[in-house]
């Protein structure tokens, strides 16, 4: 069966219950009305619900279909006209089961006795009556038991009580002991969770549980145990330098802590008669949650939850002003971190435990570490627990989604935030405000939290005024240069606006008194910051010009090179030009040297074939050739490969072809 969407509204007479069941016959539809039960059936849907109060079937009872929307309209008459049926908007604790009529819907083994032995003697009673009063924080006599009205209810009527008929206070500063604890202890079994109901959940998850938890070995520590390490983990992980910086550095805090959440705009009414404040998608969470069922808390029990429910809050708090109002990819690892109901999976004592464990938490792990913030952080959580019950499920259904799409830290809401988002719909709005009072008459000092943050505080001013004066120095000393240097290009504009003299001599002088003059106004310091200064421009002045001498030499050997490729491509096409005719079989007379001769080896059948060659050539040719060569090496000049008075073109010894 499928459990349509239903929303559920009332007037002064009638309950109005809307239900979307699109593509059904609307002559299958059926419901059923049973004092303050109701049924629906159209196949294939089917809704169950339990309202505060009864119904009946008076003839006004009527459904209205409307095809366009798929939407059925049902009006359900009241028993009782008038009657405000209050928590409709909560869907979840709508899909409850009927209670038993004779079931006494709070838990009197934890609060009072129905029975109290009466002594005779006063002064005894009033005794036990001081010791009863410091342990249920019951102010009177009066009020530790139930009263005549109360207790003919009771007994004589069927009536199912509301725990708001007790006035009974929580005692959120007094440690209580969880009798369960001490049956875990000899069991050897440690439970954790929402209300400590799961074990072994980690069995199996042993390659990412750091990644999960702070703690690896969970299912062996004590909730003692777990309290020494993470406080062990927190001094060790606190950062000095940048809890400083953030205390001295405050403009982007500054900005965040001027942002106002939803629950500082809207305008205060009375919870009960509101209209909802959930929005569509939240809406649809209430419908698909689970409906279960946890049985009958204990006061100590009740006392631990909301505990837990704080520190996850006040987490969130945080995480929702650090990202105006929205969440970030490090949204679930920040909540997580704080938490240190997650992160080691603590357990609380004291209101004032949980609030000074996770400020503390705040000054070591998240992006901001400010105690300002922090307390900014703090007044927001005291809004949403005035704002009541409501804007919590708001906060703890937006933690349940930003936690889901985690890849590690969705394991906490099936721990925690499933059960939470179920059971807080049940929890008597008398907690609640009792919580909010208990908040908002809380004091927190820095010192109260286990750090030296006034100490490094006062470490963190004394640095910044350190820091300030060396920049006043550092500006009193540049704009004592400005001073010098602006009055000294004054001095010299007035001697270049005075032109050139005829009178040298009388410049010279003139100029030598200026400068002895104010050699005499300066010091010896600022002297010689002026020559240093003019010691930088004659330097800057070499430098130019010597970058502008080397760029014309730079030019000069550019050209030079296209010289040299221009003459060396005239001297290659010579060379070939020279080998065509060395290899034609004319050899012209003036392109032998006779000295030559002397380097070959006479037993080399190619000296045979020169000397036969130098013979034909007539003396005066061979001294005229001589003439030549003597003024080649008198003029130095350099020599060159090829020689045309060569038969083979060589020119030096070594490029003789001795070895043929």
């Amino acid at each position: 069966m499928i459990t349509p969407k239903f929303e559920a509204e009332q007037n002064e007479t009638h309950v109005i219950l809307k239900l979307i069941v699109p593509h059904v016959k609307i002559s299958s539809f059926d419901f059923y009305i049973e004092k303050e039960l109701f049924k629906f059936y159209a196949k294939p849907y089917f809704l169950k619900l339990v309202f505060p109060h009864e119904l009946q079937e008076d003839g006004t009872e009527k459904g209205v279909y409307d095809i366009d929307t798929n939407t059925l309209t049902v009006h359900l008459p009241k028993k009782t006209p008038g009657q405000y049926f209050e928590n409709l908007d909560l869907l979840t604790l709508l899909k409850q089961k009927v209670k038993n009529k004779t079931e006494i819907d709070y838990d009197f083994k934890s609060s009072t006795n129905l029975i109290e032995e009466i002594e005779e003697d006063t002064e005894n009673n009033n005794n036990i009556n001081n010791n009863e009063d410091e342990k249920c924080n019951v102010s009177n006599n009066n009020n530790s038991t139930l009263n005549e009205e109360l207790i003919h209810r009771i007994l004589n009527t069927n009536e199912t009580l509301n725990p708001e008929d007790f006035d009974i206070d929580f005692n959120w500063e007094y440690p209580q002991i969880n009798s369960d604890q001490v049956v875990n202890k000899l069991l050897n079994n440690h439970n954790f969770g929402f209300n400590k109901q799961y074990s072994q959940y980690f069995k199996g998850l042993e390659e990412e549980i750091e990644e999960i938890v702070d703690c690896c070995d969970l299912d062996h520590f004590e909730d003692e145990d777990k309290k020494v390490m993470s406080k062990i983990q927190e001094e060790a992980s606190f950062n000095y330098d940048h809890y400083m910086y953030d205390y001295i550095n405050t403009e982007t805090i500054e900005e965040l802590m001027k942002f106002e959440p939803e629950i500082y705009k809207e305008e205060e009414e009375n919870e009960e008669k509101k209209s909802s404040v959930f929005s569509e998608e939240e809406k649809e969470m209430l419908r698909n949650l689970p409906n279960k069922s946890y049985g009958k808390f204990t006061r100590n029990e009740i006392k631990s939850n909301l505990l837990i429910l704080v520190d996850i809050l006040l987490s969130y708090c945080y995480d929702y002003r650090l990202n105006y109002g929205d969440s970030s990819v490090g949204s679930a690892w920040t909540i997580c971190k704080l938490t240190a109901s997650f992160a080691w999976l603590r357990t609380y004592k004291t209101l004032k435990e949980v609030i000074l464990t996770n400020l503390k938490r705040q000054m070591i792990f998240p992006l901001y570490r400010n105690f300002d913030f922090s307390m900014k952080v703090l007044d927001d959580l005291k809004m949403l627990f005035n704002r009541g019950k409501r804007y919590i499920i708001k906060y703890l259904i937006k933690i349940y989604e930003i936690l889901k799409f985690s890849e590690f830290k969705h394991h906490f809401n099936n721990l925690f935030l499933t059960d939470y988002c179920i059971w807080i719909q049940s929890v008597s709005s008398k907690y609640i405000r009792d919580l909010s009072n208990q908040l908002n008459d809380l004091n927190i000092l820095k010192s109260d939290i286990e750090l030296p943050l006034l100490p490094l505080e006062g470490l963190a001013i004394e640095a910044r005024e350190e820091d300030e004066e060396l920049q006043n120095s550092n500006n009193n000393h540049i704009d004592s240069e400005n001073v010098m240097m602006s009055d000294q290009t004054s001095m010299r504009d007035e001697d270049e606006d005075d032109g050139p003299d005829t009178n040298n001599n009388n410049n010279n002088n003139n100029n030598n008194n200026n400068n002895n003059i104010y050699e005499d106004e300066i010091t010896h310091e600022e002297y010689m910051d002026v020559n240093e200064y003019q010691e930088e421009e004659e330097i800057e002045e070499f430098y130019s010009e010597e970058s502008e001498e080397r760029s014309t030499e730079f030019e000069e050997s550019e050209e030079d090179e296209q010289v040299t490729t221009e003459s060396e491509e005239q001297s290659t096409e010579s060379e070939e030009s020279e080998e065509e005719e060395t290899n034609s079989p004319k050899m012209k007379e003036d392109t032998f040297d006779p000295n030559s001769l002397a380097t070959y080896n006479p037993q080399d059948p190619v000296f045979s074939t020169l000397q036969k060659y130098y013979s034909n050539i007539s003396p005066s040719i061979q001294e005229q050739q001589k003439d030549d060569n003597n003024n080649n090496n008198n003029n130095n000049s350099p020599p060159t490969r090829y020689n045309k008075s060569h038969p083979f073109g060589f020119n030096n010894d070594d490029d003789h072809p001795k070895n043929f």
